[in-house]
């Protein structure tokens, strides 16, 4: 009787531990996801300045960090133009947040970009921001910066109907209901094994996001403008020519940063701001691209 007593005590401890442990494997999931290929935390470098937002996972706080009251950074080129310039609405990541080629832009067309990068942020990210841009009324012109990267499995959570979209690699994604969400453990369950029925790329929902981006410009009557840059490398990335085609077809005028630099800079070693860096670019790249967005805005 006591070794069965001794069996069922174990058991129970047994189960305790795997149920402590998917509770805080879930609790790990779901509190710290993944967002372009690292934690919500190390892809956003301005976290004091930012806040949680229901859609985004994180979005900037306005009046912190060099952003203005609409939450735009403030880029010092556009402290040079008249009141009456011509206005453009810039959407991006890390590459657009840490652009020095957004005032070479600015100082190339005399045109003053409302700059919303976002750290991390992917096209669904962005196209939910934009909704929410007052400055979207009255922009002259609709520019979106895409790295190839954005076809990975972020963001973490993308809302569907009456729940999440929850992408866990590059071809994989499972649906959760709303119910799913209020138990550690069933949100565990599913992320799992509940992913195996329904196996989809996330570039399908990355695309549609694009899409909204351009035809949200095309129902306001202004140009839109993809800046497509790719990994900073000599060889391209498995995703560029994938994000090339998804940006053509958005019926946007698309800027390819890879053409730019092997006309203009044909040493790959020169286009990186880091040796180690394949995404932020150097001073010279941004000079190019800075100039190519200037001439297409003074242009369109």
């Amino acid at each position: 009787m006591r070794r069965w007593g001794a069996r069922a005590a174990l058991l129970m401890g047994s189960l305790g531990m795997a149920l402590g442990g998917a509770e805080l494997a879930a609790r790990s999931l779901w509190e710290v996801p993944s967002w372009h290929g690292g934690s919500l935390d190390a892809a956003n470098s301005e976290a004091e300045c930012t806040a949680p937002s229901p859609t985004r996972g994180w979005t900037a706080v306005p009046g912190t960090c060099g952003r203005d009251e609409d939450g735009a950074l403030t880029e010092l080129a556009n402290d040079f133009l008249d009141e009456d310039a011509p206005t453009a609405l810039l959407l991006g990541d890390s590459v657009t947040y840490n652009g020095g080629w957004v005032n070479e832009a600015i100082r190339s067309s005399g045109t003053r970009i409302w700059n919303h990068g976002m750290s991390g942020y992917d096209p669904c990210q962005e196209a939910d921001l934009m909704r929410e841009l007052p400055q979207l009324a009255d922009a002259d012109h609709l520019i979106l910066q895409l790295t190839d990267n954005d076809l990975d499995g972020s963001p973490a959570a993308v809302p569907y109907e009456d729940g999440l979209r929850l992408h866990v690699g590059p071809t994989s994604a499972v649906d959760i209901p709303s119910w799913a969400m209020h138990s550690r453990l069933a949100l565990f369950a599913l992320t799992n094994w509940g992913l195996r029925r329904d196996r989809r790329a996330p570039a399908l929902d990355k695309a549609a996001c694009i899409q909204t981006v351009a035809r949200t410009a095309e129902a306001r009557g202004i140009p839109a403008t993809i800046v497509h840059w790719p990994l900073l490398d000599a060889e391209p990335s498995r995703n560029e020519e994938l994000l090339r085609e998804i940006a053509a077809g958005s019926g946007a005028h698309v800027i390819d940063v890879r053409e730019l630099l092997e006309r203009s800079l044909p040493d790959p070693s020169t286009w990186r701001m880091r040796p180690n860096d394949k995404i932020h670019p150097s001073m010279e790249t941004g000079n190019v691209v800075g100039e190519a967005l200037g001439e297409r805005l003074a242009n369109p």
